[in-house]
């Protein structure tokens, strides 16, 4: 499970119990795949598949399921487009595949869309555009794992179907490094301190 790669296990289990974590798995795995927003843009994760056909293989897929390691819901989380003359590639990450701008084009107007917006990318700004603006990669994490000093963005859809962008400023690593210590001394007081029912009380 890639929760427990990336340090999601260990911190449930630091916290918590094995448990806990073992809830949020179940969770994970009953979440929507992809989203449509008013016909128009669809949202995923990754990226498309090979094996996507019609809105209604998604639909299909069974819930709730573990992520398996091929196939389209794979593709759907963790494919990356690239720019490249190609339709489809190997994904250089191990898993799953790139497609191209002509796999996109296809896509959207076989379903009638306007754009694919998709996740799964460091990107510097935030969000990135890609080929003509058929596709918008939108990234939310600043300074992401503490490693990239890139922005973190949130989408906004207007009712007119116009798309807006929060941008969400990385902090420096000193000022990151004291917003986790004050996080990390604001919990241990509040651990250490008794509990509410153990103070003197006025009516």
């Amino acid at each position: 499970n890639v929760t427990r790669v990336y340090g999601f296990y260990d911190e449930c289990k630091r916290r918590c119990n094995v448990k806990v974590w073992k809830t949020f798995v179940d969770t994970f795995n009953t979440l929507p795949i992809a989203a449509i927003v008013a016909g128009k843009i669809f949202c995923v994760h990754g990226g498309l598949s090979p094996s996507l056909s019609h809105m209604d293989d998604i639909r299909n897929i069974a819930r709730p399921t573990d992520v398996p390691d091929y196939g389209l819901l794979n593709d759907l989380l963790w494919s990356d487009p690239a720019d490249m003359e190609s339709d489809w590639e190997a994904n250089e990450r191990g898993v799953s595949y790139c497609f191209g701008k002509k796999v996109i084009m296809e896509f959207l107007q076989k379903h009638d869309f306007d754009l694919v917006c998709r996740a799964h990318m460091v990107v510097e700004d935030g969000y990135e555009f890609f080929q003509d603006r058929i596709l918008v990669t939108v990234f939310s994490a600043p300074n992401y794992c503490g490693e990239f000093d890139n922005w973190g963005a949130v989408m906004s859809v207007s009712a007119e179907l116009l798309c807006s962008f929060e941008l969400l400023k990385p902090l420096d690593s000193s000022a990151l490094k004291s917003h986790i210590k004050k996080g990390r001394n604001k919990r241990q007081s509040m651990l250490n301190s008794p509990p509410a029912s153990q103070y003197p009380q006025s009516y």
